[in-house]
């Protein structure tokens, strides 16, 4: 069964930001350093520590012991223990990470106003059709075919080396694979063949990460 976490990434004091960046490890807090944008640095520091206390809680590791790398196309995995597959997502001040025992993708996205252009050139004719096909959806259309597109890829682990027309989200044999959530201004895609009955989104604060990573650091 798919495990989801959400986590507003923008919500919490300095303090709490300034803390959990003091769990980093030296070559993580040179890279988040480098951000020029604060939110990016939070949002970073956030998803270091939230996907890295996740993995340590599922396969009973430290944290100083745990090894996550990445394939040729980017995809991070666990060497080690191969049984675990996970995902991360990010948006503007929000974030998600989707744990299963088969291969998962995930992509959150807030909702915003967009060139449907973009829609015509990316994905197929069926998907555009039906996204323009009711004028008071259609931006919610978009991004349910664009998550879903994102998750996808990324579950296959990918990414964009696969043409985004090449595959049709709306396609019967695709459509039990995917799982999208409807959470305003945010919409989210899960793709995975581990069980779809039901994921319900565990909420967790930047403040109940720093209590929770305080017990495995």
């Amino acid at each position: 069964m798919i495990q989801l976490y959400l986590m507003d990434t923008d919500k919490a004091s300095l303090s709490v930001y300034q803390t959990l960046f003091d769990m980093l490890s030296s070559d993580e807090k040179v890279k988040i350093t480098s951000f020029r944008l604060e939110s990016d640095k939070r949002q970073r520091i956030c998803a270091e520590l939230l996907i890295r206390y996740l993995i340590c809680q599922k396969i009973d590791v430290k944290n100083k012991d745990l090894e996550i790398k990445k394939t040729a196309y980017g995809k991070p995995y666990l060497p080690d223990h191969p049984q675990l597959c996970f995902n991360l997502s990010h948006t503007k001040n929000a974030l998600a990470v989707a744990i299963a025992s088969a291969p998962v993708g995930v992509d959150i996205e807030k909702e915003r106003s967009i060139d449907l252009q973009i829609a015509k050139r990316y994905f197929t004719k069926q998907e555009y059709d039906w996204i323009i096909a009711d004028p008071r959806q259609n931006l919610h259309r978009f991004y349910e075919v664009w998550t879903k597109k994102e998750a996808y890829i990324k579950c296959i682990g990918k990414g964009l080396a696969i043409d985004l027309k090449s595959f049709n989200v709306l396609n019967d044999s695709l459509e039990e694979t995917f799982k999208t959530l409807y959470l305003p201004p945010y919409i989210l895609s899960v793709c995975s063949l581990d069980s779809m009955e039901q994921i319900p989104p565990i909420i967790m604060t930047p403040a109940e990460l720093l209590h929770l990573t305080k017990l495995f650091i």
